[in-house]
Protein backbone atom coordinates (compact mmCIF):
# COMPACT_ATOMS: atom_id res chain seq x y z
CA UNK A 1 0.00 0.00 0.00
CA UNK A 2 1.15 3.54 -0.90
CA UNK A 3 1.41 4.09 3.11
CA UNK A 4 3.79 1.37 3.34
CA UNK A 5 6.04 2.76 0.35
CA UNK A 6 6.13 5.81 2.01
CA UNK A 7 7.34 4.34 5.09
CA UNK A 8 10.23 2.91 3.34
CA UNK A 9 11.14 5.90 1.88
CA UNK A 10 11.31 8.45 4.35
CA UNK A 11 13.10 5.64 6.91
CA UNK A 12 15.43 4.94 3.66
CA UNK A 13 14.93 1.29 3.87
CA UNK A 14 17.50 -0.60 1.96
CA UNK A 15 16.30 -3.94 3.30
CA UNK A 16 12.94 -5.79 3.69
CA UNK A 17 12.23 -8.83 5.23
CA UNK A 18 8.94 -10.69 3.77
CA UNK A 19 7.11 -12.85 6.67
CA UNK A 20 5.35 -15.68 5.04
CA UNK A 21 4.56 -17.66 1.94
CA UNK A 22 2.86 -16.20 -1.64
CA UNK A 23 -0.76 -17.31 -0.14
CA UNK A 24 0.24 -14.56 3.26
CA UNK A 25 1.77 -11.75 0.63
CA UNK A 26 1.90 -12.79 -3.02
CA UNK A 27 4.60 -13.13 -5.08
CA UNK A 28 3.10 -9.66 -6.90
CA UNK A 29 3.95 -7.93 -3.82
CA UNK A 30 7.17 -9.32 -3.10
CA UNK A 31 8.05 -8.08 -7.02
CA UNK A 32 7.24 -4.44 -6.59
CA UNK A 33 8.93 -4.05 -3.42
CA UNK A 34 12.42 -5.65 -5.47
CA UNK A 35 11.79 -2.68 -7.65
CA UNK A 36 11.50 0.07 -5.63
CA UNK A 37 14.56 2.52 -5.22
CA UNK A 38 16.24 2.61 -2.34
CA UNK A 39 16.23 6.40 -0.66
CA UNK A 40 18.52 8.25 1.57
CA UNK A 41 17.05 8.48 5.22
CA UNK A 42 14.65 11.33 5.03
CA UNK A 43 13.08 10.16 1.49
CA UNK A 44 14.52 13.20 -0.26
CA UNK A 45 17.19 11.23 -2.82
CA UNK A 46 17.97 8.18 -4.12
CA UNK A 47 21.20 6.04 -3.82
CA UNK A 48 20.70 3.98 -7.06
CA UNK A 49 20.32 0.71 -5.53
CA UNK A 50 16.76 -1.22 -5.34
CA UNK A 51 15.59 -2.52 -2.19
CA UNK A 52 17.04 -5.90 -1.49
CA UNK A 53 13.64 -8.09 -0.42
CA UNK A 54 14.03 -11.76 1.43
CA UNK A 55 11.21 -13.95 2.35
CA UNK A 56 11.11 -16.18 5.65
CA UNK A 57 8.18 -18.80 5.27
CA UNK A 58 7.02 -22.63 6.30
CA UNK A 59 4.76 -24.30 5.16
CA UNK A 60 2.49 -23.46 8.13
CA UNK A 61 2.42 -20.70 10.62
CA UNK A 62 4.32 -22.88 12.74
CA UNK A 63 6.89 -23.34 10.13
CA UNK A 64 7.30 -20.12 9.71
CA UNK A 65 7.70 -19.46 13.02
CA UNK A 66 10.46 -21.56 12.84
CA UNK A 67 12.03 -20.56 10.31
CA UNK A 68 11.96 -16.64 11.54
CA UNK A 69 13.19 -17.91 14.95
CA UNK A 70 16.26 -19.44 13.17
CA UNK A 71 16.84 -17.17 10.28
CA UNK A 72 20.49 -15.56 10.13
CA UNK A 73 22.42 -17.42 12.93
CA UNK A 74 19.82 -16.50 15.93
CA UNK A 75 20.82 -14.86 19.43
CA UNK A 76 18.60 -16.39 21.75
CA UNK A 77 18.05 -13.80 24.98
CA UNK A 78 18.56 -15.07 28.51
CA UNK A 79 15.99 -15.10 31.65
CA UNK A 80 16.45 -15.96 35.11
CA UNK A 81 12.95 -15.76 37.15
CA UNK A 82 12.84 -18.59 39.41
CA UNK A 83 9.54 -16.58 41.42
CA UNK A 84 7.73 -16.89 38.13
CA UNK A 85 7.12 -20.64 38.79
CA UNK A 86 4.63 -22.41 40.90
CA UNK A 87 1.86 -20.45 39.47
CA UNK A 88 2.82 -16.90 40.04
CA UNK A 89 1.51 -15.34 36.87
CA UNK A 90 -1.47 -18.68 36.27
CA UNK A 91 -4.89 -17.38 37.18
CA UNK A 92 -6.42 -20.50 35.28
CA UNK A 93 -6.66 -24.58 36.02
CA UNK A 94 -4.31 -25.46 33.69
CA UNK A 95 -0.79 -26.75 34.79
CA UNK A 96 1.91 -25.02 36.13
CA UNK A 97 5.59 -26.62 34.44
CA UNK A 98 7.67 -26.86 36.49
CA UNK A 99 7.71 -27.12 40.00
CA UNK A 100 9.35 -23.84 41.51
CA UNK A 101 11.77 -26.25 43.17
CA UNK A 102 12.91 -27.08 39.96
CA UNK A 103 12.95 -23.96 38.49
CA UNK A 104 16.62 -22.73 36.94
CA UNK A 105 17.99 -19.87 39.21
CA UNK A 106 20.41 -18.32 36.58
CA UNK A 107 19.74 -17.28 33.02
CA UNK A 108 19.46 -19.07 30.43
CA UNK A 109 18.06 -19.54 26.53
CA UNK A 110 14.20 -18.75 26.73
CA UNK A 111 11.61 -18.97 24.06
CA UNK A 112 8.06 -17.91 24.25
CA UNK A 113 5.23 -20.39 23.65
CA UNK A 114 1.83 -19.43 21.94
CA UNK A 115 -0.96 -21.02 20.45
CA UNK A 116 -0.73 -20.74 16.50
CA UNK A 117 -4.56 -20.06 16.05
CA UNK A 118 -5.02 -16.68 17.34
CA UNK A 119 -3.39 -13.83 18.00
CA UNK A 120 -3.74 -12.25 21.47
CA UNK A 121 -1.50 -14.13 23.21
CA UNK A 122 1.41 -13.73 20.94
CA UNK A 123 0.50 -10.17 20.17
CA UNK A 124 0.99 -9.55 24.49
CA UNK A 125 4.02 -11.00 24.51
CA UNK A 126 5.68 -9.45 20.72
CA UNK A 127 7.15 -6.11 22.75
CA UNK A 128 9.19 -8.77 25.22
CA UNK A 129 10.36 -10.70 22.08
CA UNK A 130 11.56 -7.85 21.22
CA UNK A 131 13.48 -6.53 24.21
CA UNK A 132 14.32 -9.65 25.58
CA UNK A 133 15.58 -11.62 22.24
CA UNK A 134 13.33 -14.07 22.68
CA UNK A 135 12.18 -15.74 19.44
CA UNK A 136 8.52 -16.49 19.60
CA UNK A 137 7.42 -20.19 18.39
CA UNK A 138 4.00 -21.19 17.70
CA UNK A 139 1.96 -24.58 18.68
CA UNK A 140 -1.07 -26.55 18.49
CA UNK A 141 -3.52 -26.75 21.41
CA UNK A 142 -3.70 -29.96 22.37
CA UNK A 143 0.13 -31.36 20.61
CA UNK A 144 3.45 -29.44 20.86
CA UNK A 145 4.13 -28.13 17.23
CA UNK A 146 6.98 -30.56 15.83
CA UNK A 147 8.22 -27.09 14.48
CA UNK A 148 8.31 -25.74 17.49
CA UNK A 149 9.85 -28.96 19.52
CA UNK A 150 12.15 -28.41 16.74
CA UNK A 151 13.71 -24.89 17.07
CA UNK A 152 13.54 -25.51 20.78
CA UNK A 153 16.15 -28.58 20.32
CA UNK A 154 18.40 -26.62 17.14
CA UNK A 155 18.21 -23.18 19.32
CA UNK A 156 19.34 -24.64 22.95
CA UNK A 157 16.22 -23.42 24.45
CA UNK A 158 16.27 -24.43 28.30
CA UNK A 159 13.37 -22.10 29.51
CA UNK A 160 9.89 -21.95 27.72
CA UNK A 161 7.56 -19.42 28.44
CA UNK A 162 3.98 -20.30 27.65
CA UNK A 163 1.57 -17.85 26.94
CA UNK A 164 -2.27 -18.76 27.67
CA UNK A 165 -4.22 -21.23 29.81
CA UNK A 166 -5.18 -24.70 28.75
CA UNK A 167 -7.71 -23.46 26.09
CA UNK A 168 -5.11 -22.18 24.68
CA UNK A 169 -2.40 -24.39 25.09
CA UNK A 170 -3.27 -27.89 26.76
CA UNK A 171 -1.39 -29.39 29.83
CA UNK A 172 -0.27 -32.06 27.31
CA UNK A 173 1.83 -29.50 25.74
CA UNK A 174 3.01 -28.43 29.15
CA UNK A 175 4.08 -32.28 30.07
CA UNK A 176 5.66 -32.14 25.94
CA UNK A 177 8.17 -29.49 27.08
CA UNK A 178 8.80 -30.74 30.49
CA UNK A 179 10.12 -34.12 28.64
CA UNK A 180 12.27 -32.45 26.25
CA UNK A 181 14.19 -31.08 29.59
CA UNK A 182 13.07 -27.66 29.22
CA UNK A 183 11.95 -25.67 32.11
CA UNK A 184 8.28 -24.11 31.67
CA UNK A 185 5.87 -21.74 33.17
CA UNK A 186 2.34 -20.15 32.35
CA UNK A 187 1.42 -16.60 32.36
CA UNK A 188 -2.49 -16.95 31.71
CA UNK A 189 -5.52 -15.20 32.62
CA UNK A 190 -9.28 -15.88 32.41
CA UNK A 191 -9.32 -14.16 29.19
CA UNK A 192 -6.88 -12.48 26.79
CA UNK A 193 -6.79 -9.23 28.63
CA UNK A 194 -6.43 -11.12 32.02
CA UNK A 195 -3.40 -12.57 29.96
CA UNK A 196 -2.25 -9.29 28.80
CA UNK A 197 -2.12 -7.48 32.35
CA UNK A 198 -0.61 -10.58 33.82
CA UNK A 199 2.54 -10.49 31.17
CA UNK A 200 3.00 -6.70 32.49
CA UNK A 201 3.23 -7.45 35.73
CA UNK A 202 5.96 -10.03 34.50
CA UNK A 203 7.12 -7.42 32.63
CA UNK A 204 7.65 -5.22 35.36
CA UNK A 205 8.22 -6.86 38.70
CA UNK A 206 11.58 -7.37 40.06
CA UNK A 207 11.43 -9.19 43.24
CA UNK A 208 8.54 -11.24 45.32
CA UNK A 209 8.50 -10.81 49.28
CA UNK A 210 11.06 -13.32 49.73
CA UNK A 211 13.39 -11.98 47.45
CA UNK A 212 13.14 -14.04 44.89
CA UNK A 213 13.68 -12.69 41.01
CA UNK A 214 10.04 -13.38 39.71
CA UNK A 215 10.31 -10.80 37.01
CA UNK A 216 11.81 -8.64 34.31
CA UNK A 217 12.00 -5.40 36.32
CA UNK A 218 11.32 -3.26 33.29
CA UNK A 219 11.23 0.60 33.31
CA UNK A 220 8.98 1.88 30.82
CA UNK A 221 9.45 4.75 29.60
CA UNK A 222 6.21 5.04 27.56
CA UNK A 223 4.30 3.85 30.72
CA UNK A 224 1.80 1.93 29.08
CA UNK A 225 0.89 0.99 25.15
CA UNK A 226 -2.63 0.26 24.72
CA UNK A 227 -4.13 -1.46 21.99
CA UNK A 228 -7.72 -2.81 21.22
CA UNK A 229 -7.23 -6.81 22.24
CA UNK A 230 -9.77 -7.48 19.58
CA UNK A 231 -7.77 -7.26 16.41
CA UNK A 232 -4.28 -7.89 15.62
CA UNK A 233 -2.84 -4.68 14.15
CA UNK A 234 -1.42 -2.20 16.05
CA UNK A 235 0.07 -4.19 18.55
CA UNK A 236 1.77 -6.26 16.32
CA UNK A 237 3.49 -2.93 14.72
CA UNK A 238 4.02 -1.59 18.05
CA UNK A 239 6.24 -4.75 19.01
CA UNK A 240 9.40 -2.75 18.94
CA UNK A 241 8.48 0.71 19.48
CA UNK A 242 7.05 -0.89 22.91
CA UNK A 243 10.15 -3.17 23.50
CA UNK A 244 12.55 -0.70 22.62
CA UNK A 245 11.00 1.40 25.54
CA UNK A 246 10.65 -1.27 28.14
CA UNK A 247 7.04 -0.89 27.89
CA UNK A 248 4.26 -3.56 28.34
CA UNK A 249 1.59 -3.63 25.80
CA UNK A 250 -2.13 -4.38 27.62
CA UNK A 251 -4.89 -4.93 25.87
CA UNK A 252 -9.05 -3.59 25.98
CA UNK A 253 -11.85 -6.22 25.58
CA UNK A 254 -12.15 -3.77 22.21
CA UNK A 255 -12.83 -0.66 21.33
CA UNK A 256 -15.46 0.69 23.70
CA UNK A 257 -14.77 -1.87 26.53
CA UNK A 258 -11.43 -1.55 29.06
CA UNK A 259 -12.47 -4.52 30.89
CA UNK A 260 -12.48 -5.84 34.54
CA UNK A 261 -8.76 -7.48 34.17
CA UNK A 262 -7.27 -4.44 32.50
CA UNK A 263 -9.09 -2.04 35.42
CA UNK A 264 -8.03 -3.74 37.80
CA UNK A 265 -4.31 -4.12 36.81
CA UNK A 266 -4.34 -0.16 36.13
CA UNK A 267 -5.91 0.40 39.61
CA UNK A 268 -2.67 -1.19 40.95
CA UNK A 269 -0.23 0.36 38.30
CA UNK A 270 -1.32 3.80 39.14
CA UNK A 271 -0.87 3.64 43.21
CA UNK A 272 1.66 1.01 44.84
CA UNK A 273 2.68 0.16 41.43
CA UNK A 274 4.15 -3.38 40.28
CA UNK A 275 8.16 -4.20 41.15
CA UNK A 276 9.77 -0.67 41.60
CA UNK A 277 7.36 0.84 39.00
CA UNK A 278 4.20 3.04 39.31
CA UNK A 279 2.67 3.80 36.11
CA UNK A 280 1.20 7.31 35.15
CA UNK A 281 0.95 7.68 31.64
CA UNK A 282 -0.10 5.56 28.60
CA UNK A 283 0.24 5.53 25.02
CA UNK A 284 -2.67 4.61 22.74
CA UNK A 285 -2.10 3.08 19.62
CA UNK A 286 -5.05 3.44 16.47
CA UNK A 287 -7.62 6.16 16.08
CA UNK A 288 -11.05 6.48 17.43
CA UNK A 289 -12.72 3.52 16.06
CA UNK A 290 -9.86 1.01 17.14
CA UNK A 291 -9.91 2.58 20.59
CA UNK A 292 -12.99 5.05 21.10
CA UNK A 293 -12.46 8.37 23.28
CA UNK A 294 -14.45 7.24 25.57
CA UNK A 295 -12.27 4.23 26.48
CA UNK A 296 -9.27 6.63 26.90
CA UNK A 297 -10.99 8.66 29.26
CA UNK A 298 -11.67 5.39 31.16
CA UNK A 299 -8.05 4.24 31.21
CA UNK A 300 -7.16 7.38 32.10
CA UNK A 301 -9.58 7.52 35.10
CA UNK A 302 -8.37 3.55 36.16
CA UNK A 303 -4.73 4.48 35.70
CA UNK A 304 -5.60 7.65 38.51
CA UNK A 305 -8.55 5.72 40.54
CA UNK A 306 -6.48 5.93 43.82
CA UNK A 307 -3.14 8.61 43.37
Amino acid sequence: PPSTIAALKAEGVAKVVVLGGPLAVATSVVSALERLPVYSCGGTSTTGATLSVTRIYGQTQYGTAQQVAEYGGPVVGTVAAPGAYGGTYNDTTGSNGTPATAAPVTAVPTAILAVGTNYPDAMAASAMAYQEHLPVLLTETNSLAPEAEAAIVNLGIQQVIVMGGPLAISDNVMTQLTSLGVSAFRIAGADATDTAQLLAQFELNHTNASGVVDGLDWSPTLGLVVTRGDYFTDALSASAYAGMHQTPIVLTENPTTVGQYLTSFLNTAGTVGYGNHTVYDFTVLGGPIAIAPSTVTAISGALAANS
